[in-house]
């Protein structure tokens, strides 16, 4: 029979936040993981379907259709450069995604410090600065 020598975890947790996800990750397969998951909570649970509402908010794109077609609490309607609008000139807002990595990294660093995550886990989210 075969040992387990390691587990990789992919995808949403169903944790409220960063916090809970990590500290159940590290007591349940703490020793089996190399990379603690921040769970992807909030806005992130359902991956990139909260990106159409991000880049809904830049001048210039617009929603397919008039009437909202719901997922949950999200809008899955297609976007479109509007009518009139020169791609070059849209200026897409912040995704999210480095201020929740920002973010989930301060939680990690933080319950690695107090023992809660062993030393030598890494996060999923790498934060490192840049080198000049």
């Amino acid at each position: 029979m075969a040992s387990v020598r390691g587990a990789h975890l992919v995808g949403s947790l169903t944790y409220p936040d960063a916090e809970s996800a990590m500290i159940a990750a590290a007591e349940n397969l703490g020793g089996l993981l190399r990379r603690i998951p921040d769970g992807e909570p909030g806005d992130r649970f359902h991956w990139i379907m909260f990106q159409p509402d991000v880049l809904a908010r830049a001048e210039g794109i617009e929603r397919v259709g008039d009437e909202p077609i719901m997922i949950g609490y999200l809008d899955g309607r297609p976007l479109r450069i509007a009518d009139g609008v020169d791609a070059a000139d849209i200026r897409l807002p912040e995704l999210g995604y480095a201020r929740a990595a920002a973010e989930s990294y301060e939680v990690f660093t933080r319950l690695r410090a107090e023992g809660v995550i062993a030393p030598g886990r890494a996060s999923r989210w790498r934060c490192r600065r840049r080198r000049r």
